[in-house]
């Protein structure tokens, strides 16, 4: 039998790379060019000195990224320098640097080099990219005005291929050289065009009345006056900072505007990674503010798994799901996870839980029971967990907008969750409107609904 070798070997081949920036790792060089003698005189005739000053600040590793063997150090403001070494396809390094004009004289960019150009075949395996945070071309002529502060985004990656054979057979070694070169900005300097955020603080708040006639359950349970109002979503928020129940508007169907009334959502908590068992603060968990039906909002339920299995994943429940045309300007993290039990169990004692559940062609997906204890969690409030009668901490009731909690003519109790019981076969989490807490109940009920949560970058969060 003739064993490819390229197929044995890749497992040990690694990518290192060095890279050096000029107001973006190495060599940054700043133009004086066209600096001229600027003067401004302020009302008590003072002469203020013209400053030119541009630099680098902060330094942020994505979390996930390889460990690098030498970390980016900044020296002398204007350059960085950093090595690493991908092991394995999918490693990669990402991180981000601000560059931040702290003079008094408006900056342009002049010129952007990056050298060396990948030849075909190491394109193959190997990706680099130099953004703005947000995903913004970085170009020449691109302004950075006096006392701004732009974001870049530098990421390597060692591509995961289908086809073994691509992968180099031998250790490669890359040094990569990125300037950018700022002179004095002219009238030819041009804004950078950063994309529109995708999800902005809300400006008004949803609301219901309690008329659910139930008096130790449901609104009236929480401690609701029947009759009276609910506002789901907190009334007071603190800017630069995501905390449960924040309500936003997100553009999600890309058409540039924020329907407060059907692009509602809510912060829940930071993502939850099933493959690392993990939280990345880098991307913000947000949920819906109803159930869906065919992608469309609904108060109807669904089933989780209509097979009444719960070690498959939520599978009838994801078919409402929203689908990429449907919410285009949103997509997930991870299409393909792991589906977890509450306990991060990979198996029920129905049987093992799937590796890779597929979210292939939808925007959105459950939330995990993991980030609903993690962003609802309030022991501190009422000495309570989540999953004791009560326990959903009072600023998660948005997780039950559009369900029983205030009406129970309503058709449900509440929202799947993304994670079965790991003790049971049949039963799935849901967060019970009745009792407001994290439940399970049997996966072919259809009196819960499908409520989608979709995965924000911060940075594309204006908070």
């Amino acid at each position: 039998m003739r064993i490819n070798r390229r197929k044995i070997k890749f497992y040990r081949r690694k990518i290192n790379y060095i890279l050096s920036l000029s107001i973006l790792f190495m060599l940054f060089t700043i133009g004086y060019a066209f600096l001229t003698t600027s003067v401004s005189i302020n009302g008590t005739g003072y002469i203020n000195r013209a400053e030119w000053n541009v630099r680098f600040s902060n330094i942020q590793t994505k979390a996930g990224s390889v460990t690098p063997t030498t970390i980016p150090t900044i020296s002398d403001n204007t350059s960085v320098a950093f090595a690493a070494t991908l092991e394995n396809p999918g490693d990669f390094y990402e991180f981000t640097i601000d560059v931040v004009n702290s003079g008094t004289i408006p900056a342009m960019i002049d010129t952007v080099s990056v050298l060396p150009t990948l030849t075909t075949e190491q394109a193959n395996y190997f990706s680099y990219s130099v953004t703005y945070s947000d995903g913004a071309e970085v170009i020449s002529k691109q302004l950075l005005d006096a006392g701004d502060t732009e974001t870049l985004k530098v990421s390597f990656q060692y591509l995961e291929l289908a086809d073994n054979t691509l992968y180099p057979i031998q250790d490669q070694n890359f040094q990569f050289n990125l300037s950018i070169d700022y002179v004095q900005a002219d009238d030819t300097a041009i804004d950078v065009p950063h994309p529109l955020p995708k999800c902005i603080r809300a400006t008004t708040l949803h609301t219901e009345t309690c008329t659910n006639s139930y008096t130790s359950y449901y609104c009236q349970g929480a401690g609701y006056a029947l009759n009276s109002t609910i506002t789901y979503g907190n009334q007071t928020t603190t800017e630069g900072v995501l905390t449960t129940g924040d309500a936003f508007d997100c553009d999600v169907n890309g058409d540039g505007t924020y329907d407060a009334s059907t692009e509602r959502f809510y912060y829940v908590s930071d993502y939850y990674d099933t493959s690392t068992t993990s939280f990345n603060n880098n991307v913000a968990v947000l949920i819906y503010y109803s159930n869906v039906r065919g992608g469309v909002a609904n108060t109807l339920g669904t089933a989780y798994d209509s097979s009444g299995e719960n070690w498959h994943g939520p599978v009838t429940a994801r078919s409402e799901l929203p689908t990429k045309s449907q919410w285009s300007n949103v997509s997930l993290y991870k299409e393909t996870r792991p589906i977890l039990a509450e306990n991060n169990a990979t198996a029920t004692s129905g049987g093992t839980l799937p590796t890779e559940f597929s979210y292939t062609g939808y925007a959105a997906r459950l939330l995990t029971y993991q980030e609903a204890y993690q962003g609802c969690n309030s022991y501190s409030e009422n000495n309570k967990y989540p999953t004791s009668t009560g326990g959903l901490d009072s600023k998660c009731q948005f997780l039950m907008e559009g369900t029983k909690f205030v009406n129970n003519s309503l058709a449900t109790y509440g929202p799947w969750l993304e994670s079965p019981i790991a003790s049971y076969s049949l039963n799935a989490y849901y967060v019970s409107a009745s009792y407001r807490y994290l439940y399970s109940s049997s996966a072919y009920y259809t009196d819960r609904g499908a409520r989608p949560t979709i995965e924000i970058l911060k940075s594309e969060i204006s908070y």
